[in-house]
């Protein structure tokens, strides 16, 4: 009977002490996230970004939205994993929810968005649709508590009285959104400068400077190949008081100079900006390359040249402040391999790996070139308003049994029909003469090498190349401006893919459309 009794006290304390028990876990585990966050955030002057480079999921789907869809799987568990690695923003690539089509296939997966920012929440709306790409999207920056930059397209229609009303009655735009770690939209951006896009999405009327403000920092806005004139970047880094910018991005890569992740650091450290850039992986197009970069410190943390399919997460920390140098933010970088397969199993018999990794060239003849013969010279090349300097010294070796190296200068307007602008280059390349192009795998060692550029403008990107197109660490190499004087200068010794310095004579380019 005393058994019993005691036996029927014990469980009538079970619930209290399975209470206590749960309180102390919550305890345990808050404490848990309060130093978890204490980590990445006890700094002020610091921010934990991250960027996810895609492999985006496609196949015939009965309904679009369903591409979108399966996509959107894929991101919830990429902000997740984003978040719980103290990430405060995460940008996502051009195109990473649904492929470009015709114009009236596209728009199936476009949707209206408000004009006005930071009064909708979508995750909050009863009307909102679950299945909205807006919806998803919000829901993912409120659940996680983290600012979110994506790609969508924007359908806007309108009748006869615009006059600029498209014949189907209606705006299509490609757009990148943001939206706050509540979930509320607080900034939207049309691509002004489309490139191959013009049959399925319209102009913008006019050029727009989108920012966004952030407890660690105001951001600018701006997708793909904007990035390659002044406005919107340049203008926002000038005139609009930004700390950084973020960039998603379906970029096709060229040797020497727009190889991606090089073409994004060249920016970060040209205009001394924050740049948070996504890219979509597709070696078969020769799209790869994503990073986070701080300023002159360049990359933190960036992914390159991958041989097969790789989905990767990268994150970091950086200073809130490009220009701060007394605050000194420890990167604590990582990049995480996604497995797509394991949120979307039904699509792993039909994903294809490629084993080649394609970079167009630009063709080597618009350079005014000099091969170099010499284990230590100088050389000095001009054409029109560039002059290119360079000092070297090279194992001669190396010189006589690796790649051939040439020194160029090119100075002209880029004849692309799908957009043109002006460029003035200085470059030292390594090139493979059986192939008759660009080497991007084992350069030769140089001792040391100082290129100098004088342009006629003061917009200059700097690049550092190494084997298979690596990026060189900034702390072995210096880049100094002084107008339209500039400079590359190692440090150390160097294996050289390319190296060079970029000028864009934004002055000169002819109207875009």
């Amino acid at each position: 009977m005393k058994d019993v009794f005691l036996r029927s006290k014990l469980l009538l304390r079970i619930p209290y002490l399975f209470s206590i028990r749960f309180r102390m876990i919550h305890f345990q585990l808050s404490i848990c996230v309060i130093l978890f966050t204490f980590v990445y955030t006890a700094n002020s002057r610091c921010f934990r970004a991250a960027v996810y480079e895609e492999v985006a999921v496609g196949g015939n789907f009965a309904d679009p939205k369903d591409e979108a869809l399966d996509n959107l799987k894929v991101y919830k568990h990429v902000v997740k994993k984003a978040s719980e690695n103290g990430a405060e923003i995460i940008v996502f690539p051009e195109h990473g929810l649904f492929p470009p089509f015709d114009r009236d296939t596209l728009l199936r997966y476009l949707e209206e968005l408000p004009n006005e920012m930071g009064k909708v929440n979508p995750c909050e709306q009863r009307e909102s649709s679950q299945n909205s790409i807006q919806y998803q999207l919000s829901c993912l920056a409120k659940e996680n508590r983290i600012y979110l930059v994506s790609n969508m397209g924007e359908v806007e229609y309108c009748d006869k009285k615009d006059a600029h009303c498209p014949a189907d009655g209606r705006y299509q735009y490609n757009v990148a959104v943001a939206f706050d770690n509540k979930g509320y939209l607080i900034a939207k951006y049309r691509k002004y400068h489309l490139y191959g896009e013009s049959d399925h999405f319209d102009f913008p009327e006019k050029q727009e400077f989108t920012t966004f403000e952030t407890p660690f920092g105001k951001f600018g806005l701006f997708v793909c190949f904007d990035s390659l004139f002044k406005e919107p970047a340049i203008e926002m880094v000038e005139k609009y008081n930004i700390t950084g910018l973020t960039l998603p991005t379906w970029w096709f890569n060229e040797m020497p100079f727009l190889v991606a992740h090089e073409y994004q650091q060249s920016i970060a450290m040209g205009e001394n900006i924050n740049l948070l850039a996504a890219n979509s992986n597709d070696p078969n197009l020769g799209s790869s390359g994503s990073g986070i970069y701080c300023g002159k410190k360049g990359a933190l943390v960036y992914t390159y040249n991958e041989k097969t399919v790789a989905p990767i997460l990268s994150i970091a920390t950086l200073n809130i402040n490009p220009n701060d140098d007394k605050e000194h933010c420890i990167p604590n970088a990582k990049k995480i391999l996604i497995d797509v397969f394991k949120y979307i199993p039904e699509i792993a018999d039909t994903a294809e790996l490629s084993e080649k990794y394609k970079v167009p060239p630009l063709d080597v003849n618009v350079f005014n070139r000099i091969k170099l013969n010499k284990s230590n010279d100088e050389i000095k090349l001009c054409e029109r308003e560039t002059c290119c300097h360079i000092k070297y010294s090279i194992n001669e070796f190396s010189l006589k049994e690796g790649y051939t190296y040439y020194f160029g200068a090119a100075d002209m307007i880029r004849p692309e029909e799908l957009g043109q602008w002006c460029e003035q280059m200085c470059v030292l390349y390594a090139y493979d003469e059986s192939k008759k192009t660009y080497a991007d795998d084992v350069g030769s060692r140089f001792d040391y090498f100082k290129l100098s550029a004088k342009f006629a403008t003061k917009y200059i990107f700097p690049s550092l190349m190494t084997n298979d197109m690596k990026l060189v660490p900034t702390n072995w190499w210096t880049f100094h401006k002084n107008g339209t004087n500039s400079y590359i200068e190692t440090k150390r010794d160097v294996r050289v893919i390319s190296s060079g310095l970029y000028g864009r004579c934004y002055d000169r380019d002819p109207k875009f459309h």
